[in-house]
């Protein structure tokens, strides 16, 4: 059945999962206690998990609009998003906040006149309710046009931008997804990414409306476990999870260990009792979006017998732009398009779509974010292939000229690199210079000795660059070891924020820009202020 509205689309599910639909209604019951009424701004402000989930699908019952932001946000983030909304509660799990944030963050809701829910004591106040026999509550037909979610951009390039959409899109959304997977009844699937996630949320409708089995977990770092605990037949992840499995089997620092398991993975048995150990025995595939997976994991897991389906979305478009699927799959492209997007690519190669899923504009803003022939686009470039596949080539908003007016588009050059070195993450800089250098991270634990990295790099021009213009090939390399965490060097959605990495490392860069001269050739060095090392090659 397909609805255009929630209070449809929930008592379509009491068929084929009561007990969760009777927690939703009781949440409804709780929210109208605590006063909560149609049209108001509910900033969901803890960590995901069911208890997130029921609260959503009680918020749009009520016709409240869900404010989704990852629980990791700073107090400067949360006060930026404060004064760009009118956000009239926060739901928050206050027994989880320490002294430092119960002192900044409470005084912060009061004097932005936003009211502060637990949300440990609103579930307790929805189990009041079952426990005094409260009648389930009866949903009603609510407004395909309400507004049902505000998420935000992810602040890759620059300040996350807020972006709604309406109960319609939502739900076009998980009916488009559930199209193109083709998700069979009886699958179990697992809900791990931050729920400000909306291509989690909108997976987890459609298992619910599928009747999967849903299994939540808690934190990131349990995933491993929990899928040997739960047995799933899919995963969601993002390429960080998949190349964090490769590293385990071929690490920048080899060892004894990991050239025994290489070599013990050529075995057809192996291979299948590791697959076991690590992932289930029911694991079919993987779907990976937000970044692109390397050739190597890609090759890696098709190994394994896993493939990872790479799929491709922005926050712009609740409806994935494109993606692979069993059966229709071009290893390196992010697939066709979806039927719901018509695509274009623009005469500079950047990717524009339109569809009932793009968001017109950013939410209080009058500006549209579509150009005169209706198309949003999107900032990233590509192509499609005659046989109807998306491929991307880079970020209009990362390409940029040197000195001599040569157009660098970093992208591919970066997974080169990081193919080659086996690093965490690379980045071609040098905006307005003669030459080019290159960012290689690793972390610190798996950071190579001096001359590994020299023999990784050397391999690296040997191979990849060979051929290269010269106006290509990077003169200078920084070795790092920044730590990757979520909220300072990573979106919540494990993307990498290069203007990060741009301020961690400019100091160094500064230092060095006018003795690269002097730099000595072929000698891997410590950098000025000892955090990593530097290598010019030319």
């Amino acid at each position: 059945m397909e609805c255009n509205n929630f209070g449809d689309w929930l008592n379509s599910q009491i068929h084929t999962d009561r007990p969760y639909l009777t927690e939703v209604q009781l949440m409804v019951s709780a929210l109208r206690g605590s006063g909560l009424t149609s049209g108001q701004l509910v900033l969901a402000f803890f960590e995901g998990g069911r208890e997130w989930d029921t609260l959503e699908k009680a918020c749009l019952a009520l016709e409240l609009t869900v404010v989704s932001i990852d629980h990791s946000y700073s107090f400067e983030q949360v006060q930026g998003i404060l004064q760009q909304m009118q956000v009239q509660v926060a739901i928050v799990r206050q027994s989880h906040w320490g002294e430092s944030q119960q002192k900044s963050f409470v005084p912060l809701f009061k004097s932005s006149s936003v009211a502060l829910i637990d949300i440990g004591e609103l579930t307790q106040a929805a189990l009041r309710g079952e426990l005094a026999g409260s009648k389930p509550v009866e949903f009603q037909p609510t407004r395909p046009d309400a507004l049902a979610t505000v998420v935000f951009s992810s602040g890759t390039t620059g300040q996350p931008q807020p972006v709604a959409y309406t109960q319609a899109q939502y739900l076009l959304a998980a009916q488009s997804i559930q199209r193109h997977l083709q998700v069979e009844t009886g699958l179990v699937s697992l809900s791990w990414l931050p729920l400000s996630n909306l291509f989690q949320r909108v997976a987890n409708m459609v298992a619910r409306q599928t009747g999967a089995r849903l299994e939540y977990v808690h934190q990131p770092r349990d995933i491993m476990k929990a899928m040997r605990l739960h047995q799933p037949h899919m995963l969601i992840a993002v390429p960080l999870f998949f190349e964090r499995v490769y590293q385990s089997f071929f690490p920048a620092k080899p060892n004894l260990r990991s050239r025994a398991l290489q070599l013990l993975l050529r075995l057809p048995l192996v291979r299948r009792q590791v697959t076991r150990r690590l992932f289930g025995r029911r694991m079919r595939f993987f779907i990976s979006g937000s970044a692109a997976c390397s050739q190597d994991v890609l090759d890696f897991f098709d190994y394994l017998g896993l493939p990872i389906y790479e799929a491709y979305g922005l926050s712009e478009n609740i409806v994935p732009i494109a993606a692979n699927r069993p059966g229709d799959r071009k290893k390196g492209s992010v697939g066709r398009p979806l039927v719901e997007n018509e695509l274009k690519i623009a005469p500079d190669g950047e990717i524009w779509v339109r569809g009932p899923g793009v968001s017109g504009q950013y939410f209080g803003s009058d500006q549209s974010l579509l150009n005169a022939e209706g198309y949003y686009p999107t900032g990233d470039l590509g192509r499609l292939s005659d046989d109807g596949y998306l491929y991307l080539t880079g970020r209009k908003a990362n390409t940029f000229k040197n000195s001599a007016g040569k157009r660098i588009c970093p992208e591919p050059l970066e997974q080169a690199v990081k193919e080659a070195t086996l690093a965490d993450f690379s980045l071609i800089l040098g905006p307005n210079q003669p030459w080019l250098f290159c960012v290689v991270n690793y972390q610190s634990s798996n950071m190579p000795k001096a001359e590994k990295i020299k023999e990784n790099i050397d391999g690296f021009v040997q191979g990849a660059l060979s051929g290269a213009p010269h106006h290509l090939r990077p003169r200078l390399f920084f070795i790092t070891d920044f730590e990757l965490k979520a909220g300072e060097m990573l979106t919540p959605n494990m993307k990498l924020k290069r203007m990060s990495v741009v301020n961690r490392i400019g100091p160094d860069l500064e230092s060095l820009k006018d003795q690269v001269e002097k730099a000595p050739l072929g000698v891997v060095e410590r950098l000025p202020r000892g955090q990593g090392y530097y290598y010019r090659i030319w």
